[in-house]
C-alpha cells in the first residue's frame, strides 16, 4: 500500500545570504541566480563582441540589465497559477471525455 506524499508540493526553497565574505543585500534563491548567471554570460560576450570595455564606469550595463531579467523571469515563474498535469490527477476536461 502506497500513501501519499507531498514533497515536492512543500520543497524548501534555498536561497543564498552570501557569497564567500560578500554578504548580499538580501537573499537569493539558488534558481534565480543561475537564471542570472545564464542570461548575464552570453549578455557579456555581446557586449565584448561590439567593443564595450568592461571598466568600473560601465560596471552598471553589465549587471542590471541581467539581474532585471532574471528577476522579471523568476517572478513569472513563481507566479504562475497553472496546474502541472501530472500521472495521479486528471486533465482539465477528463471527466468530459469519459462520458461520451
Amino acid at each position: 500500500m502506497d500513501l501519499p506524499t507531498y514533497t515536492n508540493i512543500w520543497r524548501i526553497e534555498k536561497r543564498l545570504y552570501k557569497l564567500y565574505d560578500f554578504r548580499l543585500p538580501m537573499p537569493l534563491p539558488i534558481g534565480q541566480i543561475a537564471v542570472f548567471a545564464a542570461i548575464a554570460l552570453p549578455y557579456i560576450i555581446v557586449l565584448t563582441i561590439l567593443g564595450l570595455p568592461f571598466s568600473h564606469t560601465y560596471f552598471w550595463l553589465y549587471v542590471l540589465p541581467p539581474g532585471v531579467l532574471a528577476w522579471l523571469v523568476t517572478r513569472f515563474q513563481a507566479s504562475t497559477s497553472l496546474k502541472p498535469w501530472g500521472p495521479n490527477t486528471t486533465p482539465p476536461f477528463g471527466s468530459i471525455s469519459r462520458q461520451l
